[in-house]
């Protein structure tokens, strides 16, 4: 039979827990201990990443999409500088041009 034992974590704001039983209440948890209960056995068995994904999308961020992202707006801007892209106030300031052509 395995052992047992307790965890206690540091302290964490009042709002955040209750927030977070909040959460794990509408996602079926029976309470904050049984969703952290599942997270450190997943953790455990390397089936957790943490950190380095954008909220909601679960998709990571590696170094080079990073530095692609970065080449990118380098671009945009200086695209922006040079006038061969264009830059709108509004929406109806993007639908007039596009609606020019």
């Amino acid at each position: 039979m395995s052992k047992m034992t307790r965890v206690q974590t540091t302290g964490v704001l009042i709002e955040v827990k209750d927030r977070a039983e909040e959460e794990a209440k509408k996602q079926g948890f029976g309470n904050l201990q049984d969703a952290v209960r599942l997270f450190i056995t997943q953790l455990a068995e390397g089936k957790v990443q943490v950190g380095g994904f954008a909220p909601q999308s679960r998709e990571f961020v590696t170094p080079e999409m990073h530095r692609q992202y970065q080449r990118d707006l380098e671009e945009l801007e200086r695209d922006i500088a040079s006038g061969k892209a264009k830059e709108y106030d509004s929406v109806e300031e993007l639908m007039d041009d596009l609606q020019k052509d």
